[in-house]
C-alpha cells in the first residue's frame, strides 16, 4: 500500500454529468457543484479531517447562463 501525503489530490469523473472532479486522497466521496451528484471514490477515510475547494473554469449551463464550477471534497477522520 502506498502512503499518500495529506495535500495530494486525485481526479474522478462525476457519476452524474461526467465533469472531471478533484478531491483529496482519503475522501470517501465528492459532490459535483454542477449537477449535485455525489460520486463515491471508494477511498478509506483513515486520515486527518480535510476540506478542499476547487474552482474550475466557468462554463455555460443549458440556458446559456455563465455559471461557476466549484467542487468541494471532504474527508473525515475514522473513529
Amino acid at each position: 500500500m502506498i502512503s499518500q501525503a495529506p495535500n495530494q489530490v486525485a481526479t474522478v469523473r462525476c457519476g452524474g454529468c461526467q465533469m472531471t472532479l478533484m478531491y483529496p486522497y482519503g475522501a470517501p466521496s465528492v459532490k459535483c457543484a454542477v449537477c449535485q451528484y455525489i460520486t463515491n471514490v471508494g477511498a478509506n477515510s483513515d486520515t486527518h479531517s480535510q476540506t478542499v475547494v476547487v474552482e474550475n473554469p466557468m462554463s455555460f449551463d443549458g440556458s446559456g447562463k455563465l455559471v461557476s464550477n466549484v467542487v468541494v471534497g471532504v474527508t473525515t477522520e475514522k473513529k
